[in-house]
């Protein structure tokens, strides 16, 4: 049976409720001819490069005059020289999209058997399938061992052998470096300080959720500048990183917990013998 991937976050995205302003109708609607036209450029394409394709034929596949365009307006849609192209499609959907998928629900899966406290009161012998189906187990535990100690101990050598995913995170990060928004750059041979904090989000549904939308996170950044200078404020940090009240750096950003409203020459006043500054909280605590 043939399938597309859908991230949680997609119908909550300020993509889809702009399609919604522009085509007149509810957001609910433009996720459901999204989901129309990704399920047929995942039969049709390889790649979601769809070649020979007109604006009008995309229309007609998601039922709506002017979606193609729309699309267009969002950037989730591209127009190349011999079609359209869907932006990142191979992110989420194709053959290999899929196959990382489903790879890491088994593994998923897999972590939660292994660590399940069973306790069974009556021993029996197993029977010959029962014996085979716990050796490939087995197999897969130790497998999937050997991959989470690679990701411990090694830092990647190649930018080929990362996470897709993350590369996307680095490039969009040392973006914010070029425009001087951040005062600490990342390496594109990720760090294990920044592999870790990938396996922190990999593992947290609401660090995901805090992170899903990078255009808003953009624009938090943006509008805190005191966090334009802070050598502290680094990408691992954004991956998981707490302050000493143990709540998210990514949470503290999104409350606009790090907008200045001015007072940044008030604290680098008041900061002298007797006072502390956390800059991961914000605050000053006086020493007495």
């Amino acid at each position: 049976m043939n399938w597309i991937k859908l991230d949680t976050c997609t119908p909550d995205k300020p993509e889809v409720h702009k399609l919604s302003e522009l085509l007149g109708i509810d957001p609910d609607e433009v996720l459901g001819k999204l989901v129309r036209l990704w399920a047929w450029a995942d039969s049709q394409t390889t790649d979601g490069n769809a070649t020979s394709v007109t604006k009008t034929l995309l229309d007609r596949i998601t039922h709506r005059k002017g979606f193609a365009d729309a699309l267009l307006s969002v950037d989730w849609l591209r127009q190349t020289e011999f079609g359209f192209s869907i932006p990142n499609f191979d992110r989420h959907n194709g053959d290999t999209a899929k196959s990382r998928g489903l790879t890491a629900k088994r593994v998923s899966k897999l972590r939660d058997a292994r660590n399940a406290n069973v306790t069974q009161d009556v021993t029996v012998e197993a029977l010959p399938e029962k014996i085979r189906e716990d050796k490939n187990r087995e197999e897969e535990v130790r497998k999937e061992k050997n991959i989470e100690k690679v990701g411990k101990d090694t830092q990647a050598t190649d930018v080929a052998e990362c996470d897709s995913d993350l590369l996307e995170w680095i490039k969009f990060w040392n973006s914010l470096k070029s425009k001087n928004l951040v005062a600490v750059g990342a390496s594109t041979k990720p760090s294990k300080g920044i592999l870790h904090g990938w396996k922190r989000v990999a593992n947290s549904n609401e660090l995901q959720t805090l992170l899903c939308d990078r255009n808003a996170l953009e624009a938090k950044i943006r509008d805190s500048s005191f966090l334009h200078e802070a050598t502290w404020f680094s990408l691992p940090k954004l991956f998981g990183g707490k302050n000493s009240d143990g709540e998210y750096i990514a949470q503290k950003l999104m409350d606009g917990g790090y907008v200045s409203s001015g007072s940044s020459k008030l604290r680098s006043a008041n900061v002298g013998a007797g006072v502390t500054f956390d800059p991961a909280r914000s605050t000053i605590n006086v020493v007495f």
